[in-house]
């Protein structure tokens, strides 16, 4: 990127030597100096200007360690770091969330890469909520029916890890295991459950069959929603690419299509297509039990994120699951502080009025017709982990000639904001 700079350089150079070649002969006219030396003029100050000044830059990097390129000490330039762009895997995971970050007693952080993190926050969110991701910690019970509505689904990661067959609940080991367990209402148009997806043949009472696999999906269907019309087909190419591989993916037992994604505003239902509307409906009428799914993204609903919240508990009478952020109580929260968040969030693209004390949180919830509330703070698990990971990628990134952009100056509000306190990070769910 920094190549880029010799160019407005180099436009500078040569204008330097225009400017003094023709400034020198309209000084001394009567020296009718040739256009032939005037142009060799120029021809010089940018021969040796442009070479001077790259020289330079590269004396800077490497004294901050971060030369891509060395000289071979006869005037070529030999690799240096830059090939190794070469040997970054493509194409990446593109999990965004800020992630829940595990350190040692040092304090530094044992989760290495943002997708063990965003998979770790996704795991404590849903184990807050009383089902873990984790199979080998999940009761060997039949679940009943559940749809997700996620609102917010990024480039699809979430959507493919929630949805993979291997993130579920154990199956029975056999059907003497009924026993506390009874079966949902069915669709009218099945009588039993699809044996590939290995769950209860209710005719034959038997489980599955020799292809069932000892697991099924924490989720019967899913539906998400986005309003960034670029992640939403990149994530409907990264499903259907899945599905291509797993047929049994793409139907629920009834015949409709398991995993749906939607470009719409997740915070206005009232602007969602009828399609968009029928389906989150149909399929909150067919499960047992809806859950909306907000994965750290609820700050930037405009003009705020209540009348969805209210949308989900009255309409859908779904629960409702996410990571979020609050305020620190105001006692603990100084004016100058204050008006410098209100700042930062308006930078970021998120809503003053997205930002509420927990309490403040717990009463919207109430208000929507939620009963059972839990809100965790996990900010001592994310926020300076996070920073911590940020400017260490950024290094690591600037090395091979690369960096992280408008993303590290992130890093150094998500410093602040674990160092201050102001923001809290929160676990919700709420159930009505």
């Amino acid at each position: 990127m920094l190549s880029l700079l010799f160019i407005p350089i180099a436009i500078i150079g040569l204008a330097t030597g225009i400017c003094w070649a023709y400034g020198f002969q309209f000084q001394f006219p009567s020296l009718h100096i040739p256009n032939s030396v005037s142009n060799f003029l120029i021809f010089a100050c940018g021969a040796v200007f442009v070479p001077s000044v790259k020289r330079l830059f590269t004396l800077i990097l490497r004294s901050k360690g971060r030369v891509w390129e060395t000289d071979n000490g006869n005037g070529g330039v030999v690799y240096g770091l830059e090939h190794g762009r070469l040997n970054l895997e493509l194409p990446p995971t593109m999990w965004m969330n800020m992630g829940y970050w595990h350190k040692n007693a040092e304090g530094q952080n044992t989760t290495k890469t943002l997708a063990d993190a965003s998979k770790a926050l996704l795991g404590e969110i849903f184990a807050t909520a009383g089902f873990p991701l984790d199979r080998s910690t999940t009761p060997r019970i039949l679940t009943p029916t559940r749809t997700l509505i996620d609102l917010g689904f990024g480039c699809g990661d979430q959507t493919l890890y929630l949805m993979d067959e291997s993130v579920g609940t154990t199956l029975l080991s056999s059907p003497s295991d009924l026993i506390n367990w009874s079966l949902p209402a069915r669709s009218p148009r099945t009588s039993s459950v699809n044996p590939k997806r290995g769950v209860l043949n209710s005719s034959t009472n038997e489980i599955g069959s020799s292809t069932t696999p000892n697991y099924i999906p924490l989720f019967d269907s899913y539906i998400g929603i986005t309003n960034n019309d670029v992640q939403c087909s990149y994530a409907r190419e990264r499903v259907e690419a899945r599905e291509d591989m797993n047929q049994h993916l793409r139907e629920t037992f009834d015949g409709r299509r398991r995993t749906r994604l939607f470009c719409a505003d997740a915070a206005a239902p009232e602007k969602w297509s009828e399609e968009l509307r029928s389906s989150v409906l149909i399929n909150g009428k067919w499960a047992k039990e809806t859950w909306v799914l907000a994965l750290d993204c609820m700050y930037h609903f405009r003009p705020t994120r209540w009348e969805v919240l209210s949308y989900a508990a009255r309409v859908l009478h779904a629960g409702f699951l996410a990571f979020d952020l609050c305020l620190a109580e105001p006692k603990h929260v100084s004016l100058a502080q204050r008006w410098m968040l209100r700042f930062l969030t308006k930078m970021m693209g998120a809503p003053w009025g997205n930002f509420v004390t927990v309490e403040e949180y717990k009463k919207k919830l109430r208000d929507a017709g939620y009963t059972d509330i839990v809100i965790r703070d996990v900010s001592d698990s994310v926020f300076e982990s996070l920073a911590q990971f940020l400017g260490e990628q950024d290094r690591g990134l600037q090395r091979i000639g690369l960096g992280l952009g408008k993303l590290a100056v992130a890093g150094k509000l998500f410093g602040w904001w674990g160092r201050s306190g102001i923001v809290r990070g929160v676990i919700v769910v709420a159930r009505l």
